[in-house]
């Protein structure tokens, strides 16, 4: 009784899985039947930008069990109104998670690929991320609220992309980009890819794993990682004006891993290598400091903590060229507390500093002219200095207090 009842089930699975093949083999011959999934794709579609999406046709290919979509002719509107579109792309590639399309009786995406697109990246004046029109940090907010922690993937590949930043007021363009956006719950990851131009450099490599997007860009927490291969330093000031670097030409490759916590709670390590340095002409010289023996390449390891008034630098493994001097490999620490307000303290520890090319490269940035100034009015800064330590405090930007060891 036994032996047959087994052998009952082992017949009744074993016919379920032939008519399940003839089943897929009729989908497969007839194409046509494909579209009666049409609306249910495009409504897929559309819930996960949160925008209309309109589909031409749809193409469903089989690799073993597993159904692999092809959308044909597919675009993003702003609105259920057809007019603003947002995205266009002639063909999309949507896998289909089996899984989950099993429990949710209802078909659900793992990952949707858009090859060529036209892509348009905005940081806004209240630091939110907005592609295509589709506001990331929206999108974030409404997979939370709606309790949404099954894993999906947008790739954007081999795609030209326009950059604007409306708090700098910058505006790029680049080409041959990939971008690959990922939605894990509260969680979201960017990993990106760009064949820089030449006027900017080689590569540039950005991957971003992050959490409470939702929340502002400012209020983000997570790890990152960037790579960057021959970035050109002539154009550092149009990404960061106010630093107002007095760097004119110049190269550089950095690896960078970064963690953050909070917005006080920042750590980033990694190398950076500066190479043919060529600097701006001086608008206000630093007193006895002489010109001709600027830095002209860097090599070093760095961790830098803390955020943008209190922070820690530290450096390792420092080789440093100027024009008639080589400096030794050495390590050298620096901190600042109330950094960019007018009440500021600045302390610093290091192995070896020759201050003839220091000075000589330091005063080609305005900002730290003034306030070297005031210091070397207090103390005479020359030669080699080794195991030294020093502190410094500003009030209302000028010298207030300091102290100097050696």
């Amino acid at each position: 009784m036994f032996r047959k009842l087994i052998l009952g089930s082992w017949y009744l699975i074993v016919g379920c899985l032939v008519l399940f093949a003839i089943a897929i083999s009729i989908v497969r011959g007839y194409p046509s039947l494909y579209q009666h999934y049409l609306p249910e794709i495009q409504q897929n579609i559309s819930s996960i930008f949160g925008k209309s999406v309109d589909l031409e046709s749809i193409r469903i290919d089989w690799h073993g069990f597993a159904p692999q979509i092809t959308a044909r002719n597919i675009t993003i509107f702003e609105d259920e109104s057809g007019y603003d579109e947002l995205l266009n792309v002639d063909e999309a590639v949507i896998a289909i998670d089996p899984y989950r399309s099993i429990l949710r009786k209802k078909v659900t995406f793992s990952e949707l690929t858009f090859t060529g697109s036209n892509l348009q990246l905005i940081r806004t004046a209240d630091e939110r991320i907005i592609i295509n029109g589709i506001d990331i940090s929206k999108r974030l907010a409404e997979r939370k609220k709606l309790n949404q922690s099954n894993k999906l993937n947008i790739n954007l590949l081999s795609s030209s992309i326009s950059i604007i930043d409306e708090i700098r007021k910058l505006d790029y363009i680049f080409d041959r980009v990939d971008i690959v956006l990922g939605f894990s719950g509260e969680k979201f990851k960017v990993s990106s890819k760009l064949v820089l131009p030449q006027t900017l450099g080689d590569t540039f490599l950005l991957t971003a794993d992050i959490r409470d997007l939702d929340k502002g860009f400012k209020n983000i927490k997570g790890k990152l990682y960037s790579k960057g291969e021959n970035i050109n330093l002539e154009l550092i000031n149009d990404f960061f004006p106010q630093l107002r670097v007095g760097v004119n030409q110049g190269v550089s490759d950095f690896e960078v891993w970064g963690d953050f916590n909070s917005v006080k709670q920042r750590t980033f390590l990694g190398y950076l290598n500066l190479h043919e340095l060529i600097y701006k002409e001086i608008e206000v010289p630093i007193k006895s400091a002489l010109k001709g023996d600027e830095i002209v390449a860097m090599d070093a390891n760095f961790r830098l903590q803390g955020d943008i008034n209190d922070w820690q630098l530290a450096l390792a493994n420092v080789n440093i060229k100027s024009a008639n001097h080589n400096w030794p490999g050495k390590q050298y620490e620096v901190s600042c507390r109330g950094c960019g307000s007018q009440q500021f303290s600045f302390s610093g520890a290091f192995d070896y500093i020759n201050t003839v090319p220091l000075l000589s490269t330091s005063q080609h940035f305005p900002f730290l002219v003034d306030r070297l100034n005031q210091i070397l009015d207090k103390i005479e800064i020359n030669g080699v200095l080794e195991a030294s330590h020093m502190q410094v405090q500003f009030n209302d930007n000028k010298l207030m207090k300091y102290a100097y060891k050696s």
